[in-house]
Formats: structure tokens, sequence, C-alpha cells
């Protein structure tokens, strides 16, 4: 488990303990591969 910091409606600081076989992980996933794809494009490829 990873624990992420948070911060809440109200304003709290607080840790939250997340587990890395969450499904949100699929998006997250994608998200990373795509932005790593492109930074890599536009530094190798685009003036």
């Amino acid at each position: 488990m990873s624990s992420r910091t948070y911060i809440s409606q109200d304003g709290s600081v607080g840790n939250k303990n997340t587990s890395i076989w969450r499904v949100s992980a699929i998006p997250e996933f994608f998200w990373y591969l795509l932005n790593q794809i492109t930074c890599f494009y536009q530094e190798h490829y685009i003036d």
C-alpha cells in the first residue's frame, strides 16, 4: 500500500492509504504512458 497526502473539502490535510491494484490505477497508467510518449515525441521531433 502507498500513502497519499490529500486535502479534504473542509481544508484539513490527511493521509489516505491506497492500493496499487485499485480500478483508478488503469486510467492513471494510461495517461502516464500517453504523457511519456508525447514528451518523448516533442523532445525528439519538434523544434
